[in-house]
């Protein structure tokens, strides 16, 4: 059986049998990625989870900054939201393509992406315990299980 460093893993072009399931997986990240933004868009216009969540942490604050500081947050997670499609988008171009760079960009974009998915649902800022309500923070770490799956099958033996 011939093994590989994964220096030179990285280098070769992917299998075409895990090119398949790795595109299957990105779109399903790409599927996430959309749903999870729809629900974020259609949440923060139909509920008023959002408000509600800005109040509590400014219970003094006019209605005007409590609108100013919900819409700063749903266009801040809408964009990241696009740009996360986007990021699928062209992940999945190098992986079905055969694309030699499609491991490590599949993997940073993963780290990246992840990470900044773990900003968004944890951090703290100024009154708010959380700046990103619990439930969009939750739903906007999703994608990343197919990000997993991803990185897992590209990176994998015989990949």
């Amino acid at each position: 059986m011939e093994t590989t460093t994964l220096a030179a893993r990285a280098l070769n072009p992917i299998s075409p049998s895990t090119r398949g399931k790795a595109f299957l997986a990105l779109l399903a990240g790409l599927g996430l990625t959309v749903a999870s933004t729809l629900y974020i868009a259609i949440d923060a216009l139909t509920t008023n989870r959002l408000t509600n969540h800005i109040r509590d942490a400014y219970p003094n604050w006019s209605q005007d900054d409590i609108d100013a500081d919900r819409l700063a947050i749903t266009i801040y997670l809408l964009g990241f939201g696009v740009l996360g499609a986007i990021a699928w988008l062209w992940c999945a171009w190098l992986v079905q393509r055969g694309k030699p760079s499609a491991r490590l960009a599949v993997t940073v974009t993963f780290i990246v992406g992840t990470g900044l998915a773990m900003i968004n649902a944890t951090q703290s800022g100024e009154a708010y315990e959380q700046i990103v309500p619990t439930p969009y923070g939750v739903v906007g770490l999703l994608p990343s299980l197919a990000g997993l799956a991803a990185v897992w099958l590209i990176w994998r033996r015989g990949a």
